[in-house]
């Protein structure tokens, strides 16, 4: 027989009871021609193709459909001899049941299998369809479908639930598995690699299993996905998690992950978990916004520990390199790591967060420093690298004592800080410069020496021979050569000079140059250190040295190799002193050379002519 596209063979149809139905070959190829970009039946058309089965099976005492011909080597069948149920249409659903009908109770079905290809779903159960509310309860054992390549999955998950075949109410719960990559079947193999990479190469624990989960759901939704999403609750648990950040970093874990996804978003929340000895409790996970736009936001949270090394591994995988060593203050953190995954891309990184540094020293560019307290602030985008750092008295040795606001700029390699005077004092003596810090001006007292000038005449009216006094002479002379010249090269105070703006540029490999505005002072770190005063009458004001040599203007650089010992050049100096020509001018351009130390002040004045 032939129905337009239907062709229908061996065809026989008995009414005793009820019908009695067999046929030989039905042909809908030409009703159902393949269409290149078809999809795959949705989850309401499955539902429907099992209600129509339910709604024959009442009527017929017998069903055989020997071959049901969908394309031209896909063949289906269906067969039910009133207790038996089975049906197989390739590459959509087959599924075999054993039914009992039960006065006023309706049809008890035992769901041998059911298979569902495109959705990789395979289950068994019981189920029991009532007539005349046309509804459907069942409890159910659910596994996805072995896929070749892919590591067989034990995962077994146990529902119960309720259908009038227009909806579906749902709970269920699972055993415990070990691996995920059952979900693999359901990425496509161009899309989302950023979110499979972290989900099957990143990602690993000893054990999973869901608790409980609930879903409710309605088969006429067009967008039944999203709907999936926004109705499904879920609670699983985690065992001795291993996830991996970063393939240059160590992986975070944890003994104990717990699991929550609700409105449409998976919250990650760890116990026991830590990071290179780091304590991260109060650390969590969200990802949300399931599907080619994925987004992952990471709280991580670190109790004040002296775990600061780790700190800066994570930033340098991320190409942030704080010029930061021998770091011993307690760092806690409270940073939020965001991941924006998109198709065929690397996810978009944003960190956001601070850093909190309690007190200790440290040493930044290679020169010591001593800290109060510290906050430092992260705003990294895909776009910038800025970090920003607030100190209360950060201080180097006795020398200076500031408060700071930073800003670090990684993408540009430049840094800018304003800084508020404490205290900065710079002495020709190296013992002042190395003394305990002390809040006010640092002044050491004068050793008494036991040979004076003033011991001279007192001798000579002795009559001391020449010879004695020849000796006593020399031990005075020896004696005050072996003082120290103090004196402080600059001294400055919030009250006369209450802020400073500090400048470094770190864009070269080998080299750290740095600016100070208002002192108009130029500087550069690299083997050793450089300093640039091009304006010393900038720093008349706060320069008792200055003042000390009478020294108005000029130029003065300063080295170092190891901040101990110092050699420095002046030129172009005005000094007033009285000096004069041998035709009355005074002398008033002067170049300087010399070295402060350990051994004190030595230098070299040169008139100019």
């Amino acid at each position: 027989m032939h129905f337009g596209g239907l062709k229908i063979e061996r065809f026989y149809l008995k009414l005793n009871n009820k019908f009695l139905l067999r046929v030989g070959q039905l042909d809908i190829i030409e009703l159902i021609k393949h269409k290149p970009n078809k999809k795959p039946p949705t989850i309401a058309a499955i539902v429907r193709y099992i209600q129509y089965s339910m709604w024959a099976m009442d009527y017929f005492e017998n069903i055989t459909i020997q071959e049901i011909d969908i394309k031209p080597k896909i063949k289906a069948h269906v067969f039910f001899d009133g207790h038996r149920y089975e049906f197989a249409f390739p590459d959509l659903v087959r599924g075999q049941f054993y039914l009992k009908e039960q006065e006023g109770q309706g049809l008890h079905l035992n769901i041998n299998y059911l298979d569902s290809d495109p959705y990789h779903i395979h289950l068994i159960g019981q189920a029991t369809y009532l007539k005349h509310t046309e509804q459907l309860n069942f409890s159910l054992q659910v596994s996805p479908i072995p896929t070749p390549n892919i590591r067989p999955s034990k995962l077994k998950i146990f529902v119960q639930g309720l259908t009038d075949f227009k909806s579906v109410a749902l709970r269920l719960n699972s055993n415990n598995i070990k691996h995920l990559d059952f979900l693999k079947p359901y990425f496509k193999p161009d899309k989302h690699q950023a979110l499979q990479k972290w989900l099957f190469s990143n990602i690993s624990f000893g054990g999973f299993f869901i608790k409980d989960a609930k879903l409710s759901l309605n088969f006429k939704d067009k967008h039944i996905l999203k709907s999936l999403q926004k109705n499904l609750s879920v609670q699983a648990l985690v065992q001795n998690a291993h996830v991996i950040y970063n393939s240059k970093l160590p992986p975070i874990l944890a003994k104990e992950v717990g699991l929550e996804y609700k409105d449409g978003q998976l919250t990650i929340t760890p116990k026991h978990i830590n990071y290179q000895h780091m304590r991260l409790e109060g650390s969590q996970v969200v990802i949300s916004h399931f599907g080619p736009a994925s987004r992952l936001v990471a709280s991580i949270k670190n109790a004040s520990s002296a775990a600061f090394s780790p700190i800066k591994e994570i930033l340098k995988a991320y190409n942030i390199n704080l010029p930061l060593s021998q770091f011993k203050p307690n760092v806690g953190a409270d940073i939020l790591l965001t991941m924006q995954f998109v198709p065929h891309a690397k996810p978009f990184l944003f960190v956001q967060g601070s850093v909190d540094i309690a007190a200790g020293s440290f040493a930044l560019y290679g020169v010591p420093l001593s800290n109060q307290s510290a906050q430092v602030f992260l705003d990294i985008s895909p776009t910038s690298k800025i970090i920003y750092i607030s100190t209360a008295h950060t201080r180097y040795q006795n020398m200076a004592d500031t408060d700071n606001r930073i800003t670090i700029d990684f993408s540009h390699k430049s840094l800018t800080s304003q800084a508020i005077v404490h205290k900065i004092q710079v002495n020709t003596n190296q013992a002042i410069n190395n003394n305990p810090f002390e809040t006010r001006r640092t002044i050491l007292p004068k050793a008494t020496s036991a040979v004076r000038l003033s011991s001279l005449p007192s001798l000579i009216a002795k009559g001391v021979d020449t010879l004695a006094f020849k000796n006593k002479l020399h031990q005075i002379i020896q004696a005050q050569n072996a003082e120290v010249f103090s004196q402080d090269i600059i001294y400055a105070t919030e009250d006369n000079l209450p802020t400073l703006t500090f400048d470094l540029d770190f864009s070269k490999d080998k080299q750290t140059i740095f600016k100070i505005k208002e002192l108009e002072i130029e500087g550069a770190i690299s083997r050793d250190y450089s300093l640039h005063l091009k304006n010393i009458a900038k720093l008349v004001p706060i320069s008792p040295l200055a003042h000390y040599f009478a020294i108005k203007r000029g130029a003065l650089k300063i080295t170092t190799k190891d901040l101990k010992s110092f050699k420095f050049f002046g030129t172009n100096l005005d000094i007033e002193l009285p000096l004069y020509r041998n035709d009355g001018r005074r002398f008033n351009s002067f170049s300087l050379l010399g070295t402060f130390g350990d051994r004190g002040l030595e230098f070299l004045l040169q008139m100019g002519r």
